[in-house]
């Protein structure tokens, strides 16, 4: 469910629907990802549009729009990423890849590979404020409270338990944002990105503030951290993804050429 925001300034609910499990109390998990789709389009999109079509008041009543997620070869990732991506009234935070020809499977699947730019690959750190600095005046010390304190990142380790992992980099300008906001900060799960310099940064949102996950109880686990950072250090970036279209295209090519070969005793792949 994503809240896109319309040409004309008003934002609208839109359920994208990327894949079906069921239809009509019949599992289709077993199906491939091109199959599962196309009962979702048969059974539920078109019936749908039928209705909003023949009945457009009913359209009003409705707590959100359902359509499908359009999706694009692999090799399409330039177009993707030059006009698809950067045109989305939802926003984007990467690229997925999604096996065609493979059964539905729970849990981590090996065959879904997700792309995110570095600024993307986040992890949701509990924020803990530190203290603020001294400042001397006509010989007497006061706390500065109008300056940046020192600021920890906790990770969860499970059964209550929270350690930390870094410390959060702040600039003036971000901190300003931080206090604009006139909200308690400490205790929060805040979401970070590291930067080039090897820096833990927070996530900003459109107008500079920071993004705190406050539909979350936890910070990140550990192993969830380590998964992300070996992300990061392995990272895949939008260049190389740009380099190796022309491969991806050629091996699709190839493979479609071999699927509509005929075999020995002439029948099709």
């Amino acid at each position: 469910l994503v809240l896109d925001t319309l040409p004309n300034g008003e934002q609208q609910k839109t359920y994208l629907v990327f894949d079906c499990l069921a239809v009509d109390g019949k599992s289709l998990q077993q199906r491939t990802l091109d199959k599962r789709l196309g009962y979702f389009h048969e059974s539920v999109l078109k019936p749908y549009n039928k209705l909003l079509s023949r009945y457009p008041e009913e359209k009003e009543l409705q707590p959100f729009v359902i359509t499908a997620k359009k999706m694009e070869k692999a090799y399409g990732v330039m177009m993707m990423i030059k006009d698809v991506l950067p045109k989305l009234p939802h926003g984007s935070d990467g690229l997925i890849f999604t096996c065609r020809t493979s059964p539905y499977t729970s849990g981590t699947d090996p065959k879904i590979i997700k792309w995110k730019p570095p600024h993307e690959n986040t992890i949701d750190f509990r924020l803990q404020m530190g203290k603020f600095p001294s400042i001397t005046e006509d010989g007497q010390t006061f706390t500065d409270y109008d300056a940046c304190p020192s600021m920890d990142l906790l990770v969860f380790h499970g059964d209550k338990r929270n350690e930390v992992f870094a410390k959060l980099y702040v600039t003036e300008s971000e901190w300003e944002s931080m206090k604009g906001m006139q909200q308690i900060l400490d205790g929060r799960i805040i979401e970070c990105h590291k930067d080039e310099q090897g820096r833990w940064r927070y996530k900003r949102e459109p107008n500079g503030e920071p993004r705190f996950r406050d539909d979350k109880t936890e910070a990140n686990h550990i192993t969830t951290v380590e998964s992300v950072l070996e992300s990061i250090e392995d990272a895949v970036s939008e260049q190389d993804l740009l380099d190796n279209a022309k491969m991806i295209n050629a091996h699709w090519k190839r493979r479609e050429a071999e699927a509509s070969r005929p075999q020995a005793n002439g029948v099709p792949r």
